[in-house]
């Protein structure tokens, strides 16, 4: 997992600061209650320059995506439904942590990390069985996209991680099928 999202509940709690939390809780229930009642989803911007509310908010988030829209998906749109970000909080992946083993687990995590703290899959890391390996990136949550942290990740500790285990995982298979 590049940069893993294993807590939605501590997502939410990093992210949303303490007196906006039960206002955004009553906005999930009346997006609920109104799209039961046919009405649209609520649509909340993915990211803004200027706060107000976004889903990730901050100047990386911003920067990332803008950029990145503007190079590669140039019709993209800041939006998306406030029932997403209520889905998210909800999403516990970390509770799945234990069982997984023995399919090799990669944590690369960044320690500057503005949207998912890195204390967070850094503590759920010894829950996984063997093998596992946890990386450390340079910079913040979207560094680990671009440049050196990109380069240390994905080029260095992913491709090693994958040609050791995957290799090994297609030999079993191979082994077994044949």
């Amino acid at each position: 997992g590049q940069i893993p999202f294993v807590s939605g509940h501590h997502a939410f709690e990093g992210t949303v600061p303490a007196e906006l939390r039960e206002q955004i809780l009553e906005a999930f229930a009346y997006d609920r209650r109104t799209r039961m009642s046919g009405a649209d989803a609520i649509m909340v911007p993915v990211v803004a320059a200027e706060p107000s509310g976004e889903a990730m908010p901050g100047p990386g988030a911003y920067t990332f995506f803008t950029n990145g829209a503007a190079e590669r998906a140039p019709s993209w749109r800041s939006e998306m439904t406030l029932r997403s970000i209520e889905l998210a909080r909800g999403h516990e992946p970390a509770a799945f942590v234990p069982g997984i083993a023995p399919t090799p687990l990669l944590m690369i995590v960044a320690p500057d990390d503005e949207l998912v703290s890195a204390e967070v899959p850094t503590a759920v890391f010894p829950t996984a069985g063997e093998p596992k390996k946890l990386e450390e990136v340079p910079g913040g949550h979207f560094d680990a996209y671009t440049g050196l942290p990109f380069e240390i990740s994905a080029a260095a500790a992913a491709a090693e991680w994958f040609s050791t285990h995957l290799r090994a995982s297609a030999l079993t298979v191979y082994r077994v099928v044949a």
